[in-house]
């Protein structure tokens, strides 16, 4: 695909130099969904995936120095018939499926439980995922024609942003504020 669609060349705002990945991954996630799968990566499945990653990750770094960068030519990652596409194109779903790998096992088995303050968030997430977007536009929309420094109107649509009540988190459990 990035031969004939580089990284970084847009179709209808689409970058179709990653869709191979994409599509593979999604095929996998439907694959795994009936059976659980990627809810039960245990570390004997997950450990040899990251250490392929750790093997690989240099290889794109030996790609370049093998294509010309330490000599201060210019190195295209992004597609085409060249050594650093080609390795490019190979390398990235091998640190991709590592790191996925990983990244599953590890959260199941370390973060896989909910905190007073962390459950108080995802109780108020909807309601700050709806209402909190168009806060946040509105008050950039008002204050485009404010002449101040982008600073300055960034921390004003922060804290105006923050004024909205869907956005404040519950009180914790136990604490004397919590009242539900």
């Amino acid at each position: 695909m990035r031969q004939l669609v580089p990284v970084g060349t847009n179709v209808l705002g689409l970058q179709l130099g990653y869709f191979a990945s994409y599509v593979f991954l999604f095929a996998v996630g439907c694959a795994a969904w009936p059976h659980r799968w990627l809810e039960r990566v245990e570390r004997r499945n997950a450990q040899p995936w990251a250490w392929v990653s750790l093997a690989v990750l240099p290889l794109l770094f030996i790609a370049a120095a093998m294509a010309g960068g330490l000599s201060g030519r210019p190195v295209d990652f992004n597609g085409g018939w060249s050594l650093p596409a080609v390795v490019y194109a190979f390398w990235e779903p091998f640190i991709a499926w590592g790191v996925i790998a990983m990244l599953l096992w590890q959260f199941r088995t370390r973060f896989n439980h909910a905190s007073d303050r962390w459950q108080g968030w995802a109780d108020r997430a909807y309601g700050a995922f709806i209402v909190h977007a168009p806060v946040i536009v509105a008050l950039s929309v008002a204050l485009r024609a404010w002449d101040a420094p982008p600073l300055v109107k960034f921390i004003v649509v922060a804290t105006g942003a923050r004024c909205c009540p869907s956005c404040w988190p519950e009180p914790c459990a136990g604490s004397p504020a919590h009242s539900v």
